[in-house]
């Protein structure tokens, strides 16, 4: 059996949401490996079916109702793990 998670797989573009770019793409590689780092370090990395991080060029939490969302609104990488 191997132990590593699926993702990268196909590579990080995939898993980009709207325009691959390379600052993008550098984000994403950083997100991904510490998220990966910490399952590690938690004792948790073997017990995960499936761990991976998606970059978001904005963050969904920020309403576009609220005047200041263009000020606010920032990348995020959100991150995915999954027992099953």
């Amino acid at each position: 059996m191997v132990y590593r998670h699926a993702f990268p797989g196909p590579g990080l573009g995939v898993r980009i949401l709207g325009e691959v770019k390379k600052e993008y793409a550098d984000t994403l590689r950083l997100a991904d490996h510490i998220f990966i780092q910490e399952l590690h370090a938690a004792g948790l990395y073997h017990k995960t079916s499936l761990a991976f991080a998606v970059f978001l060029p904005s963050n969904p939490s920020v309403s576009s109702a609220t005047p200041a969302a263009t000020n606010t609104s920032s990348p995020c990488a959100p991150w995915r793990p999954s027992t099953s």
